[in-house]
């Protein structure tokens, strides 16, 4: 059995892909806290990437009525979402 990720651990590896992947490695100066889409840093198909990578990474059914401004708008919206689909395993 392997241990559940920490929110912390989460948070990092949504962040490392949305520097990574979205932003082609350009770290831009966004927090965890920081608002992606209504700041601008990434858009809607940015959106739809990360679901993907989500469902692909962490081994999760992300259901469409989920994915709203609540549980995706930030780094640590979207790790404690992770979480909770984690949790309920």
């Amino acid at each position: 059995m392997t241990d559940t990720p920490t929110t912390r651990s989460v948070a990092e590896r949504v962040h490392e892909f949305i520097v990574e992947t979205l932003l082609l490695g350009q770290d831009a100066d966004f927090g965890p806290d920081d608002q992606l889409l209504e700041e601008g840093i990434i858009d809607s198909l940015g959106l739809l990437e990360i679901v993907t990578f989500i469902e692909t990474d962490f081994d999760v059914t992300v259901d469409d009525a989920d994915v709203t401004l609540d549980a995706f708008g930030s780094v640590n919206l979207m790790a404690d979402y992770i979480e909770t689909l984690l949790s309920a395993d």
